[in-house]
């Protein structure tokens, strides 16, 4: 079942169950327990973890190149939750009666649509490219002192910004806001596909090459290089400490490839879209959007598990803010007031 606007999908969903698609109701359920229960859960905890992440790999002693591409991490992933809060919000609206969640819908979604690429290939490529770094430091440790540098990781990760931007501009301009006429005198404003968009080469070709930069090559590049890693680290003695950052950064890489492989086969190899597709293929994909989601709050709780580094930096830094918290506490406290002695003849002469 495919839709040319969001006129047909708003006219499709409000009408009788008999014209409807027969799985309606499994993508209803489905977009209201992920988006207004899970969504606010995890989009809420995934905001104050990737805070304190930041924090923490900012301090003196955690400055290295894979700190510096997980504070770039942290900071694309804070980005696609904050993308994904404006999704509550309208799905939110759209359970108010009487509100006007189309008019908003239609002013969100080509902003949000965009946000969601951009961050969705950024957070790709940074995972590919601490899966480079943590496998030049375990296979090639001569090479890594010049490869692996601070300056190079913050390089790299402004070069993977810029270039998830430009990539994914062309998502920019996939929807028109277009007005039409309804019962002849009201105009109610619509969104639809733009004509480079609708079934063209260009919409076919780009949406292959963007899903390949995005899924499907990090994640042949994370597999092969995660195997060569486990394989190093089986056959070389390591250190204690990079065996253990290592195993942090293989669990993050499989954690990426597990929560983006649903969303990859169902964009490339199935070939389904959103809103253009039946409310089946949109059921799931409200359920592969929110392991995106997902994906973006498991890293904290990695380095918080298995990064001994993180943890004892982490808890200097809640020792600190306790005994600051402690200090002002004190502060604050009205100091005791020493009564004044009174001296008579009496005491004088005593």
């Amino acid at each position: 079942m495919g839709y040319q606007n969001l006129t047909e999908i708003y006219v499709n969903t409000n009408s009788t169950m008999t014209q409807r698609d027969q799985f309606h109701s499994f993508y209803i359920v489905t977009r209201r327990f992920t988006g207004l229960v899970l969504y606010p859960i995890v989009s809420l905890f995934g905001l104050l973890a990737n805070a304190f992440g930041v924090i923490v790999f900012t301090r003196r002693g955690m400055r290295t190149p894979t700190n510096v591409f997980c504070i770039a991490l942290a900071a694309t992933d804070s980005t696609k939750i904050i993308n994904d809060i404006l999704y509550f919000v309208v799905v939110l609206i759209t359970e108010i009666p009487g509100a006007d969640w189309k008019r908003i819908f239609i002013s969100l979604y080509p902003v949000t649509h965009y946000v969601f690429h951009t961050t969705m290939m950024s957070a790709a490529l940074l995972t590919v490219a601490i899966a480079i770094e943590r496998y030049v430091e375990v296979c090639h440790p001569y090479k890594a002192r010049s490869v692996c540098t601070i300056t190079l990781a913050a390089s790299t990760s402004i070069c993977i910004l810029f270039f998830s931007i430009l990539m994914s501009i062309p998502y920019a301009c996939k929807y028109t806001v277009s007005d039409h006429e309804t019962n002849g005198t009201m105009v109610d404003l619509d969104l639809t596909v733009t004509k480079l968009w609708v079934k063209g080469p260009f919409a076919i070709s780009f949406t292959w090459v963007h899903y390949v930069l995005r899924s499907l090559l990090p994640l042949v590049l994370l597999i092969g290089f995660s195997a060569r890693i486990i394989y190093a680290l089986r056959s070389h003695r390591l250190g204690n400490s990079k065996k253990r950052i290592t195993v942090c950064i293989l669990a993050v890489i499989a954690v990426f490839a597990m929560c983006n492989f649903p969303d990859t086969i169902m964009s490339t190899i199935l070939n389904t879209g959103y809103y253009e597709a039946s409310y089946l293929v949109r059921g799931f994909r409200e359920i592969t959007d929110f392991f995106l989601l997902l994906q973006t709050t498991t890293n904290i709780v990695i380095y918080c598990t298995l990064n001994r580094s993180f943890i004892k930096t982490s808890k200097v830094l809640i020792k600190k803010w306790n005994c600051c918290n402690r200090r002002v506490s004190f502060d604050d406290k009205p100091k005791e007031q020493i009564p004044l002695r009174r001296y008579t003849v009496d005491s004088l002469l005593s």
